[in-house]
């Protein structure tokens, strides 16, 4: 294979392409779960970074390996591209994606206007429910567990609806 002719035997030996994907997939030690590891000019390696740098060049001051193919695994200098590390958190899959395209908080209620609220570090938050945890909050504060306050909450809760059901069987006795 003509990639093997710019690796060093013991490294090209730990490699394995995978002929569907493309990818050259790690079969070495790993760091952590998922990325292949190495020792590399004295010390220990990402195997993507040292295959890379053999094969490519050096990865530019500041920049971090991208894996455009989202297998970490694979050391094809062809699929990993330097970026900046905030570009790497963009294009990766993990929790905070996808936020700034949410319209909705978890609760249901709408992400705009008068019912959205951004925090110092650009957190959007819904107004609503910073408004019931700021309750539950104080709640808490004054009482001494919080199965106290969320007790005393639902007695609140349960007390308004009290005050409705009469408000209605009074309207409904004025009207009827």
């Amino acid at each position: 294979m003509s990639w093997i002719a710019g690796l060093p035997e013991r490294i090209a030996d730990k490699i394995v392409p995978e002929p569907n994907s493309g990818c050259w997939l790690w079969t070495g030690t790993f760091a952590g779960k998922e990325y292949g590891q190495t020792f590399w000019n004295g010390k220990s390696a990402y195997a993507h970074r040292t295959v890379y740098e053999i094969l490519k060049g050096p990865i530019p001051e500041g920049l971090c390996i991208d894996h455009l193919c989202r297998v970490p695994s694979c050391v094809n200098p062809d699929r990993l591209e330097p970026v900046t590390m905030k570009e790497n958190l963009r294009r990766g899959e993990h929790p905070g994606n996808g936020n700034k395209e949410k319209t909705h908080c978890p609760k249901g209620h709408l992400y705009s206007g008068e019912n959205l609220y951004v925090r110092r570090k650009g957190w959007r938050q819904c107004r609503t429910c910073r408004t019931q945890q700021g309750i539950l909050y104080r709640l808490t504060a004054k009482s001494k567990t919080w199965r106290q306050a969320y007790n005393q909450r639902e007695d609140v809760k349960a007390a308004g609806r009290t005050r409705m059901r009469r408000l209605h069987q009074k309207r409904k006795t004025e009207n009827g």
